[in-house]
């Protein structure tokens, strides 16, 4: 009973920021598809999450110290910050499927340990993963004004690359070519940083804030020069491919030469329209490059260069 008032609760703000509509409380109230595990504590948990790392190759395979590690104050505050959104997040879910046509996730995992590389991450169908220790590092005390409201647009971030990869699969779109494959990742890792972007990067209006604009200045330049050179594969040995790959999505915001301007582009595309989001989606693999197009003014060579990517 708690439970279910709890989520009654929170609708009224869910309904203005993730726009959720009155026909949808029934169904959200009892949800209950979200499953909070504290590794060191759940010994299932603990395999799974061991099984995880092993797979993102971040720690030898015979260490099980992580497993048992306790978690620190800070990280125990992290955990119940965690764990107190569940039924803010169950609420989120449905919104956050309009734009992939509905789709339907059943439940979701949230794991939560130490001994990764990155805040937040999905594997497989159903499992987001939290790393509490890079969690307190990369943002400091849980309890911060600001960290409510950040866990909250991670796992919007998370949730919507759960939802992705199930509507690649459900559209049975193959990833043939080393193009594909990085056109893909701009574009998944894309929509889910448009996801959790602080509104300080927004547009405002039909403005940018000047941080935006002033990243996008050192960026989209890079951003051309790879897509460039993705379109012309063959010509590409392992080093430079892994370089293009490098800093696609990893490190520093305002070192993504491919999520960041393509979750800009998003936001300036769709202006928080559902339906637009949608059109974005369907475009597959082909987003990145036709939201470049829309968003930006190129020279005539530059755009006949990405034109002609299309076609490939």
């Amino acid at each position: 009973m708690t439970s279910f008032l709890l989520r009654i609760s929170i609708l009224l703000s869910m309904i203005t920021t993730w726009h959720v509509t009155a026909a949808q409380v029934q169904k959200m109230a009892l949800g209950d598809r979200i499953v909070v595990m504290s590794v060191p504590e759940d010994k299932k948990a603990g395999a799974e999450w061991k099984r995880i790392l092993d797979s993102r190759k971040v720690h030898p395979n015979d260490s099980t110290a992580i497993l048992t590690k306790h978690f620190s104050a800070a990280e125990k505050d992290w955990y119940a910050l965690i764990a107190s959104r569940e039924a803010y997040w169950e609420l989120m879910i449905d919104s956050l499927a309009v734009p992939f046509d509905n789709l339907v996730i059943n439940k979701v995992v949230i794991l939560a340990g130490l001994g990764g590389v990155d805040d937040a991450f999905t594997f497989g169908k159903e499992t987001i993963c939290f790393d509490l220790c890079v969690l307190e590092a990369n943002y400091g005390d849980a309890k911060s004004e600001d960290n409510s409201s950040r866990i909250d647009r991670l796992f919007a971030h998370e949730m919507t690359h759960l939802f992705h990869k199930k509507c690649l699969k459900s559209a049975d779109l193959e990833l043939r070519t080393f193009r594909d494959s990085i056109l893909w990742e701009c574009i998944y890792e894309g929509l889910g940083t448009y996801r959790s972007l602080s509104k300080n990067w927004l547009p405002e209006g039909n403005a940018l804030p000047a941080a935006t604009s002033k990243a996008l200045a050192t960026l989209i330049p890079e951003f051309i020069i790879n897509i460039e050179s993705v379109c012309n594969a063959d010509s590409l040995n392992a080093n430079q491919k892994a370089g293009i790959r490098r800093s696609l999505s990893r490190g520093a915001i305002l070192k993504k030469w491919g999520a960041f301007p393509v979750a800009i582009w998003i936001a300036v595309f769709t202006n928080n329209d559902a339906e637009k989001l949608k059109t974005v989606i369907q475009w597959g693999i082909d987003a990145p490059i036709l939201l470049a197009i829309r968003n930006t003014q190129f020279n005539s060579t530059q755009l006949q260069n990405l034109i002609q990517c299309l076609k490939k």
